[in-house]
């Protein structure tokens, strides 16, 4: 039987997810401060709930956000999703992963959630690219934003990993549509794989990197298969906000050229559009989205 606290902890991980970024992270006035955003396009909320590793965080502002408006004017409430929060030194310390979860309130009850990894040492772990660089992957150059974007996709895919692969880890992966590392470098960094490589039809993304992640393999790559892989040569194929570019047709092609260089029984894992994404296409009409 789980106690109180194990009871509350899974009626929280049972509310809706939301979508939402963590944008900025570093000292202030002897604090580390957190900036960022979270809504959902059906729910409102007007109070937000923050734990760091499961305990409360203490300080925590919500903070008018225009931009985010903007960003979504089909949703009548996107201002309202900003936040602050407030840590300790102690309560992060440097070198240090913790699991930042949110989640957005009304009436006093939770109606969503978001999650992410935060680390202060960001600028330590993996090297920083050039600004056109990061806007070209991710639409801004600030190497926080970056790098905090980098940290949640590698989160999430290795959760998925560890879901598929159980114990076991593919010795061979590759990250589809890498562009600048966002996603690899942490990967490389965190996951213990022994041969992690990248491909993207960014050249000056692929000679970047190769520059500053010497241990691991490039290539460039054109809009349209073949990739310069021998059939069956990795484990794993991973690929982050690819498919959610290209058409149907092209996606048909793209998924015959992964099958080709996966192993017999290899895992593909990618993300595509989800229900947030059909809210701000269709509003109240939208669609249920389907694996």
């Amino acid at each position: 039987m789980r106690d109180g606290k194990g009871l509350a902890v899974a009626r929280l991980n049972s509310i809706p997810q939301g979508l939402g970024y963590l944008e900025w992270i570093g000292p202030d006035e002897g604090d580390l401060t957190l900036l960022g955003w979270m809504l959902r396009a059906d729910l409102e909320h007007d109070a937000l709930l923050a734990l760091l590793d499961g305990v409360p965080i203490r300080r925590v502002e919500r903070l008018v956000r225009r931009d985010v408006a903007a960003a979504f004017p089909g949703i009548p409430h996107a201002a309202e999703s900003g936040f602050r929060l407030r840590l300790g030194q102690a309560e992060l310390p440097h070198g240090h992963e913790g699991y930042l979860q949110l989640y957005g309130m009304r009436l006093g009850s939770p109606v969503f959630r978001h999650g992410a990894p935060i680390r202060s040492d960001l600028d330590l772990l993996v090297p920083t690219p050039p600004p056109p660089l990061m806007a070209r992957v991710g639409g801004a150059s600030d190497p926080c934003f970056f790098k905090l974007g980098g940290l949640a996709m590698a989160s999430i895919f290795r959760e998925a990993l560890a879901t598929h692969c159980g114990e076991g880890r593919p010795a061979r992966l590759l990250d589809w549509g890498c562009g600048c590392g966002r996603l690899l470098g942490f990967a490389a960094v965190t996951w213990g794989i022994p041969d992690i490589q990248g491909c993207d039809i960014d050249s000056e993304a692929i000679d970047w990197c190769k520059a500053n992640y010497p241990r691991q393999s490039f290539a460039a790559i054109g809009e349209m298969p073949p990739m310069p892989y021998a059939p069956a040569t990795f484990d794993a194929v991973i690929g982050y906000s690819v498919f959610t570019h290209l058409g149907r047709r092209v996606q048909d092609a793209w998924l015959e050229e992964l099958h080709r260089v996966l192993v017999p029984g290899g895992l593909l894992l990618v993300t595509v559009h989800g229900d947030f994404a059909a809210g701000v296409a269709f509003g109240k009409d939208a669609p249920p989205a389907h694996a």
